[in-house]
């Protein structure tokens, strides 16, 4: 299913329903539902780009 990267705007925590933990500082995928349209539409989370993964050293 298709998800999107969400964080939560400065200062608040976010519940993640799935979870039941606090949305983390630097975001997270979730799937889209009615709950995160809310706190879209609240400002209580961002929409926002996923770290680029960082390469390790080659061998």
């Amino acid at each position: 299913m298709r998800q999107i990267f969400l964080k939560p705007a400065a200062g608040l925590r976010v519940p993640d329903p799935a979870t039941g933990e606090p949305l983390p500082a630097t975001g997270a995928r979730v799937t889209p539902s009615a709950y995160w349209s809310r706190r879209l539409a609240d400002a209580d989370v961002l929409t926002a780009t996923p770290p680029k993964a960082q390469k390790g050293p080659k061998a």
